[in-house]
């Protein structure tokens, strides 16, 4: 029995010891991870997947037929008092469509405003058909089967169809 104690004893620092620089070593891959994203458009995933961000620009699309348009507003609270004025038609939405541009999922969440309160449904973009949410604070955001876009509204006057838009630096550093 004493062996085996002993046995632990000694090999214990040397497993943590491997442990420790597999560690070091799982960092330097996230940094060079996110090095070869910007540079390739490429990235990893927690489980090692490599997704590419596919591009969808909106300012050179040659047809949108707007299929369906919903309000979807919560439950009555403090927040929904913004949301209750606040809509798109069908026309709007093709008329404001191409002053979005495309960014990441991480970008849009910390650039815009969020608010409870969205436009969404069915348009068809050049043939394909997207879900889409447009968010209150200017975002948009359009969905094909497990694919996902990303987009903000980067016009001026975003309050003239949404209640808010893109945040301000000084917004940004509150």
């Amino acid at each position: 029995m004493k062996r085996n104690h002993l046995a632990i004893l000694l090999i214990g620092p040397i497993l943590l010891a491997c442990h420790s620089n597999d560690h070091k070593s799982k960092i330097a891959n996230s940094t060079q991870d996110s090095i070869d994203q910007i540079t390739t458009g490429l990235k990893k995933t927690m489980d090692g997947a490599v997704v590419k961000r596919i591009e969808l620009p909106l300012n050179s699309v040659k047809t949108v037929e707007v299929l369906s348009v919903n309000k979807g507003v919560p439950v009555n609270n403090d927040e929904t008092d913004d949301c209750r004025g606040w809509s798109l038609t069908a026309d709007q939405i093709k008329n404001i469509l191409k002053y979005f541009e495309q960014m990441g999922s991480e970008e849009q969440y910390l650039s815009y405003e969020w608010y409870p309160c969205v436009v969404k449904g069915k348009i068809k973009i050049d043939e394909t058909t997207y879900a889409y949410y447009f968010g209150g604070g200017g975002t948009l955001t359009l969905q094909k089967n497990d694919t996902m876009f990303f987009y903000g509204f980067r016009a001026e006057k975003a309050t003239d169809y949404f209640i808010s838009g893109e945040l301000t630096q000084k917004q940004l550093q509150q």
